[in-house]
């Protein structure tokens, strides 16, 4: 559990212990706009559990040079109508597997089964090369690039959670029911499509933190994240060591502590769960390591 108490300040450092009890000092921010947010490097991720608040984000995720691709695919998408995501898909779970295609990816093969009440969510290109036989849920989507036809899936096809920002073409050739979201507004861009949206979640343009969102909002048991984190277990020009056995470059090192300052707001809302990862071992603090072993035996 997180021990960090609140207090006035626009500005304050709190002292928060990690899941592997380390003792860390955490910069929070009250923001004008009465929103809550954590310094995670240079980015101020939000508290998706407050309530009473127009939710914003104070990041500057899309360049202007994007904007006229953004727009056509909130316009494009918009015009199918999909179906509303609503919070009965998800009443038979509680506790959330979100699976990435990241460093240890190749391990997912052993994943065979896991309680009922547990929703398995894949992110990135995991879906399109999924060989476990643990059935996916959902896969979410928010790659508003042409990059996102990376990760089609070729003969695994979940249900799709997609931001209605999410690259067209990807969408318009996918071969199962489909669920829009729209992505919490940043200060600069938000179009009318999505400021009347019934749904908004904090997503970082990462899908790993909009799983973690989702999860808040409809679960809010224990989440297990697989295989989340991007690295090498070999030096690289310009690479990090981030534990022992690997290393990632800046960009990946900034990814994870974007979801990591997800995983505290979870947890700082959701006290009784519990928050378990594998893959590389310390690229996330406020999550508790597991080898892949041990980890396919917590989600049975």
């Amino acid at each position: 559990m997180i021990k960090a108490q609140k207090d006035k300040l626009t500005f304050r450092n709190v002292k928060a212990v990690t899941s592997e009890g380390e003792t860390v000092t955490l910069t929070f921010r009250k923001h004008p706009n009465q929103n809550e947010y954590l310094k995670c490097e240079n980015y101020w991720i939000r508290n998706f559990a407050g309530t009473n608040v127009n939710p914003v984000d104070v990041n500057k995720f899309f360049r202007q040079e994007e904007v006229s691709y953004l727009v056509d695919n909130e316009v494009r998408n918009s015009n199918h109508r999909y179906p509303v995501l609503e919070p009965e898909l998800f009443n038979r779970f509680k506790d959330v597997l979100i699976v990435g295609d990241g460093l240890g990816f190749d391990q997912h093969k052993l994943f065979k089964m896991a309680r009922p009440n547990l929703c398995c969510i894949t992110v990135n290109s995991a879906a399109r090369f999924w060989q476990a036989s643990l059935p996916i849920e959902f896969l979410i989507v928010n790659n508003p690039s042409s990059t996102a036809m990376n990760g089609l899936p070729i003969r695994n096809h979940p249900k799709l959670i997609a931001n209605r920002k999410t690259h067209y073409p990807f969408i318009k050739n996918y071969k199962n029911i489909i669920y829009l979201y729209d992505s919490v507004a940043d200060e600069e861009y938000q179009t009318s499509m999505s400021k009347n949206s019934d749904l908004h979640i904090d997503d970082y343009r990462n899908p790993i933190c909009a799983a973690i969102s989702l999860a808040h909002k409809y679960c809010k048991g224990n989440l297990y994240l697989a295989f989340c984190s991007s690295g090498y277990p070999e030096e690289k020009d310009g690479a990090i060591k981030v534990d022992e056995n690997f290393y990632q470059y800046p960009a990946q090192k900034t990814a994870d502590s974007i979801v990591d300052g997800n995983l505290f707001w979870y947890n700082f809302a959701n006290r009784d769960s519990k928050i378990f990862h594998t893959g590389i071992k310390n690229t996330l603090k406020f999550s508790k390591y597991l080898d892949v072993n041990d980890f396919i035996e917590s989600i049975l």
